[in-house]
């Protein structure tokens, strides 16, 4: 973090609230692929260095407190209402078209992996991600939407998405055709 401060690059901080975790650990490697190693991804309610900015609250469960201060609060469409007075609000949903971002046509293959298309913005976008569970869809569209808060160019975080934790038996490839059909 002192050799983001040294270089001028802005820490920025993007609070996590949820259960287990593992949104805050997919916006981790999301943030490392892109090359913002300096920004920095806590639990809601945790207090940040003094050299990181508040920059980012993501929302994937109720916090069950007020929530003010933040320019930017990117939430699970459900809890939108909780978050009337963040800055910028972003909504993300698997089943809510009315969000800003949603996943669609989540197929699961026969090697194990998930493929979806993130939708939001005017823009879509093909994942295909290692972890072939729904959690996984939700995890990565709710991360994807805050490294998008926190001012990552949507076709980064794309990349960074396909890039996620690939298994090591893995050795070739599966693409993704337009029609829904996957080829090794």
């Amino acid at each position: 973090m002192e050799n983001a401060s040294r270089q001028g690059l802005c820490a920025k901080g993007v609070a996590v609230a949820e259960k287990e975790g593992r949104t805050a650990a997919v916006l981790k490697q999301i943030f490392r692929l892109c090359g913002r190693e300096h920004y920095y991804v806590a639990e809601y309610g945790k207090a940040f260095p003094p050299e990181v900015v508040r920059s980012v609250l993501l929302l994937c469960v109720d916090p069950r407190e007020k929530i003010s201060g933040w320019p930017v609060c990117v939430a699970e469409w459900e809890l939108a209402n909780l978050a009337t007075e963040a800055g910028k609000l972003i909504t993300y949903s698997l089943a809510k078209n009315d969000a800003n971002f949603t996943a669609r046509n989540i197929r699961a293959a026969p090697d194990g992996t998930i493929a979806f298309e993130m939708v939001g913005f005017g823009i879509i976008g093909r994942v295909r991600l290692c972890d072939g569970s729904p959690a996984g869809v939700e995890e990565s569209l709710a991360a994807a939407c805050a490294a998008v808060g926190a001012g990552i160019p949507f076709a980064e975080i794309l990349q960074a998405l396909n890039q996620l934790s690939p298994p090591l038996s893995r050795t070739r490839p599966m693409m993704y055709k337009p029609e829904g059909q996957f080829t090794e």
